[in-house]
């Protein structure tokens, strides 16, 4: 089952993030946040939608470890 472990601030920031996880072993989902509020008030996706990202549930842990060690990175 895949969980949600982070969200990015546009599809572009999501898909990095996706291909860091994916080059460390990890199949990753991204997709739009439909809990994000600008959805409910309109249809398009535009580029101001929070993308959220999905890993294996078994693999949570590990990719939330990468992502820390991304954004210590920076």
């Amino acid at each position: 089952m895949k969980i949600q472990i982070s969200s990015a601030p546009s599809e572009i920031d999501a898909s990095i993030i996706k291909g860091y996880l994916e080059n460390a072993g990890i199949s990753a989902t991204i997709a739009p946040d439909n809990n994000n509020f600008s959805l409910s008030l309109h249809v398009s996706k535009g580029p101001n939608v929070t993308y959220v990202i999905f890993v294996e549930e078994e693999k949570a842990e590990e990719a939330k470890k990468l992502l820390s060690e991304m954004q210590d990175k920076k």
